[in-house]
């Protein structure tokens, strides 16, 4: 009996710790559908779609260097269709209610570019920051993004 109350007061803090870990206000994985205007995209960050094996083991990063703790930071980024079928984003999982993505919902044409943003709020957070994006297309395949910060 003293196993299982010590079991459950363990998943109980873990629990705490993980859903407190990035200040949310109840807004986790909060994704807006926003028109972007266009942006010259050489000198974005770019993901492509379909992601080759060694960008899905080596993904792009986004590194935002160092930031002061509640400081927000936005920046684009272009997401180019090199498939040969349009591209339509179905979602984005961001992982954690401190970084948002919007992007543009309507078809990449193959060859085309389009630009997303994403907003990370460092408040809550300290030290080294690496953050997953996932953005899944209507086939469901996964684009890797990451996002990497050292607030202080």
């Amino acid at each position: 009996m003293k196993t299982y109350i010590i079991i459950a007061s363990v998943l109980i803090t873990i629990a705490t710790i993980v859903t407190t870990s990035c200040t949310s206000n109840n807004q986790r994985n909060k994704t807006e559908l926003v028109k972007i205007s266009k942006t010259d995209t050489s000198k974005l960050h770019t993901v492509e779609y379909p992601q080759s094996e060694k960008a899905k083991e080596n993904p792009t990063t986004i590194d935002l260097k160092t930031l002061k703790e509640g400081e927000t930071i936005n920046v684009e980024f272009a997401i180019k269709n090199v498939g040969k079928k349009n591209l339509l984003i179905r979602n984005v999982v961001t992982g954690c209610g401190c970084t948002e993505v919007t992007y543009e919902r309507k078809p990449i044409k193959p060859g085309d570019t389009s630009i997303a943003k994403l907003k990370f709020d460092s408040k809550g957070q300290w030290g080294t920051q690496l953050k997953t994006i996932e953005i899944i297309s209507t086939d469901y395949e996964i684009i890797l993004l990451k996002l990497k910060a050292e607030v202080n």
